[in-house]
């Protein structure tokens, strides 16, 4: 009988960034990440815009607001959560950089929030 396969799970640093990003856009899909995208931006270009923003502290995609199971020394899977009543400060940074690194144009006024004070949002992707 083969051993179960286990995973550590830690606190994400700034350094895996890249692995987190990759992650989250796969959780969004490509569809989603393209909406952001203005004329003549693509995923690549979505994909540096999310390392950046996990790199960061005060975004809702934060490393900080992270935690990653590991395979070794390989990110196979991620945790990203935060407190509901910070989202409409964290997300000022995704919109902010969407609009600045991809030329996104706000189609809606308000992006709104499910999520109140004392509420948590949790994203939890790996891949196979």
């Amino acid at each position: 009988m083969q051993e179960p396969h286990t995973f550590e799970f830690r606190r994400a640093t700034k350094e895996q960034s890249a692995d987190i990003a990759r992650l989250i856009m796969m959780a969004m899909t490509d569809e989603c990440c393209l909406y952001f995208c203005g004329d003549g931006y693509g995923l690549e270009d979505f994909y540096g815009m999310m390392t950046r923003l996990v790199e960061r502290e005060d975004s809702q995609y934060s490393f900080k607001n992270t935690l990653v199971a590991m395979d070794g020394d390989k990110v196979v899977g991620i945790s990203v959560s935060y407190d509901g009543g910070k989202l409409h400060t964290h997300r000022k940074a995704f919109i902010e950089s969407a609009k600045t690194i991809l030329a996104w144009m706000m189609r809606h006024r308000q992006v709104n929030s499910i999520l109140t004070p004392w509420q948590y949002c949790l994203h939890i992707e790996g891949k196979e």
